[in-house]
């Protein structure tokens, strides 16, 4: 997830998806050949089909979302349009974590 968050920020929503999804069909596949002698192929069958049908789902639809949106989907919550707005979003979070961490007596062993 952090890693398509980043590919957000320095590109279009389709280019950093097929980056992303190209990332991680190249580690997938590598580790599927490494550990191939361990998959379970009645999963990858069910898998595939999965894999299939959302394929063809998202080829009719053709759905490409705003950056704001996929950056949603992902968790991200937009805040601030300066530098000076976002350090002001840092600075209150960092006071309302430090009121949490106090009041509940944390302590770093």
């Amino acid at each position: 997830m952090i890693f398509m968050g980043v590919l957000l920020a320095l590109l279009t929503v389709p280019q950093a998806m097929v980056l992303h999804g190209v990332t991680q069909l190249a580690a997938n596949g590598w580790r599927a050949i490494l550990w191939r002698r361990s998959i379970d192929w009645r999963v990858f069958r069910g898998n595939a089909w999965g894999s299939v049908a959302a394929l063809v789902a998202f080829t009719l639809v053709q759905l490409v979302v705003s950056k704001p949106v996929a950056l949603l989907v992902l968790g991200v919550e937009a805040k601030g349009n300066t530098p000076a707005e976002f350090e002001n979003f840092i600075g209150s979070e960092v006071q309302r974590w430090t009121k949490v961490v106090r009041d509940a007596n944390i302590k770093i062993d």
